[in-house]
């Protein structure tokens, strides 16, 4: 049967009168069909690729493996009626998707809308799953609640779009741009692995592989709004988030490796597992974050607010966290050997177990941290505030303590052996001198003489010429 094209539909209908015409199959690309009333129409596999479809009315019109790539739909009205095998429920918001007019979803696929111009669209909870989106401009569209997952929308344009409770799930989003757009309490994980339709021709699906959950590799998503959006697992690798809103986003195990995430607002969020390895995190809110067991490797959080953040286990080795907010934070058994602190806000931090050696904590605020059974060898406290800290078998070995306050310090057992602790203020406010481990430890004469009559006082220790050698009073 010969496919019917613009030309002989118009012989037999005018733009206006399409209203519940069949046309099924037909030839409409690159037609004006600007204004059209295509209500209630049959464009089941019509090809309508590169045709003006401005102000048209689409409403309940059957798209079904319809062709509407590079299409302009700018202020289309566009719904259709929801079908299944059990009910004919017309949708209370505008609809485009594929109908569910059988029950084997298996060789469905949405519509194809290829490069199309969505510019302002009404998508609002429209079924376009399995859809080729690739290229399409959905600027300033509202696509709340709509059901976009298992598509092709990769470099797709969503610039202040509205996403929110969006489903994207299993969808190919690498290089799409969601600068601006609202994004709030979208999902983009599913439990189970989904599949990832790679090639889109013809309306027919071929499954090239599986991932298990949204690429949004190498995405724009500067000044996003992401608070609450589930992106667990998902694939952000180099993607811009640039001073985008993340907050209690769940981002568990996701791949933000090399992501540029600077001044980006990640409070709250669940990071558990994510790989930040080279990402910018400067000046990034992470208060309250989850970060156990987060791979930081080679990330830049200078400037970073880490206060009350769950950093348990994390390699920060070597970091620059010189002035880093890490207040009330969790760092137990975390790795900082070498890490630059200083000057850092580490109030009533949790370091138990933690891993400082040869760390720089310069005037680093450490009050009312704790610090027991904390690896400090070699650590630089110059001037840093200890009053009220922990330091119960702390490991301090050739550490410089030079200046360093330990004002109510709790020093039981802490190892200062070849310590630096000649110029150390507060000594004498620190409880349990004479409980810690001293071995040519450099000290004042004024501090040699607390500690010997602590030792007299408490331990019943006279310290004379033949325990001199545990200190080098200097």
């Amino acid at each position: 049967m010969r496919k019917k094209t613009i030309a002989g539909i118009l012989k037999e209908y005018s733009l206006k009168t399409l209203k519940g015409s069949n046309l099924k199959g037909a030839d409409l690309s690159k037609a004006n069909l600007k204004g059209a009333d295509l209500s209630k129409a049959n464009l089941k596999g019509a090809d309508l690729q590169k045709s003006d479809l401005t102000e048209a009315n689409l409403k309940e019109a059957n798209l079904t493996n319809a062709n509407l790539s590079y299409t302009d739909l700018r202020k289309a009205k566009l719904s259709v009626t929801f079908h299944n095998n059990k009910s004919n429920l017309q949708g209370p918001t505008p609809h485009i998707y594929s109908t569910y007019a059988d029950t084997n979803y298996t060789n469905q696929v949405g519509p194809n809308l290829q490069g199309a111009n969505l510019t302002g669209a009404n998508l609002e909870g429209g079924y376009i799953w399995r859809s080729n989106l690739k290229g399409a401009n959905f600027t300033k569209a509202n696509l709340r609640n709509a059901y976009m997952h298992k598509s092709h929308i990769q470099k797709a344009n969503f610039t202040k779009a509205n996403l929110q409770k969006a489903i994207l799930h299993g969808s190919n989003l690498e290089d799409a741009n969601f600068q601006g757009a609202n994004l709030r309490k979208a999902e983009f994980y599913m439990p189970d692995k989904v599949e990832v339709y790679h090639h889109i021709y013809d309306h027919i699906v071929n499954i090239y592989g599986y991932q298990e959950n949204s690429n949004l590799r190498g995405a724009n998503l500067s000044k996003a709004n992401l608070s609450e959006a589930d992106l667990t697992k998902a694939d952000l690798g180099q993607a811009d988030l640039t001073k985008a809103n993340l907050i209690s986003a769940k981002l568990y195990g996701a791949k933000l490796y090399g992501a540029n995430l600077r001044g980006a607002n990640l409070s709250k969020a669940n990071l558990q597992g994510a790989n930040l390895s080279k990402a910018n995190l400067r000046g990034a809110d992470l208060g309250k974050a989850n970060l156990q067991g987060a791979n930081l490797r080679e990330a830049d959080l200078w400037g970073a607010d880490l206060s009350g953040a769950d950093l348990r286990g994390a390699d920060l080795k070597g970091k620059n966290l010189k002035k880093a907010n890490l207040q009330g934070a969790n760092l137990r058994e975390a790795d900082l050997s070498g890490a630059d602190l200083s000057g850092a806000n580490l109030k009533g931090a949790n370091l138990i177990y933690t891993d400082l050696t040869k760390a720089d904590l310069t005037k680093a605020d450490l009050q009312k941290s704790n610090l027991s059974l904390a690896i400090l060898d070699e650590a630089n406290l110059t001037s840093a505030n200890l009053k009220k800290s922990v330091l119960e078998v702390a490991k301090l070995i050739l550490a410089n303590l030079n200046k360093a306050n330990l004002d109510g310090a709790n020093l039981i057992k802490a190892d200062f052996a070849g310590a630096d602790l000649s110029g150390v203020l507060n000594l004498e406010k620190a409880s349990d001198i004479h409980y810690a481990i001293y071995s040519i430890t450099k000290i004042s004469e004024k501090n040699y003489e607390l500690i010997k009559r602590a030792f007299a006082k408490k331990r019943g220790i006279i310290l004379d010429n033949d325990t001199q050698d545990l200190f080098k009073i200097v």
